[in-house]
């Protein structure tokens, strides 16, 4: 499926939640990668999309070489929860 979005000329980003080194088969064709399980006892408010700092950024590719600042936080993370509720949200302040 990833020759399909090259070909269409798309990036491809994963989320693993795993150490690359652990499922780097299955990720040929990625062009940026952000691995590692989150870790509620090491929360990481510096960077946009990772919630801990154990996560990495890695480059496969150098599609997004320019681009990786952008994971660099602006402002502070935003989390959103409505205990009791189906909706369950959070994310970064942009």
């Amino acid at each position: 499926m990833l020759d399909l979005y090259k070909g269409l000329g798309l990036g491809v980003i994963s989320f693993t939640g795993r150490k690359y080194e652990d499922v780097a088969d299955i990720l040929r064709g990625c062009d940026l990668v952000l691995d590692g399980a989150y870790e509620q006892d090491k929360p990481d408010k510096a960077r946009r999309l990772l919630g801990s700092a154990n996560q990495r950024i890695l480059l496969l590719t150098d599609r997004y070489r320019n681009a990786v600042n952008w994971f660099k936080s602006i402002g502070t993370k935003a989390v959103e929860v409505h205990v009791g509720n189906i909706i369950l949200a959070n994310g970064d302040a942009i």
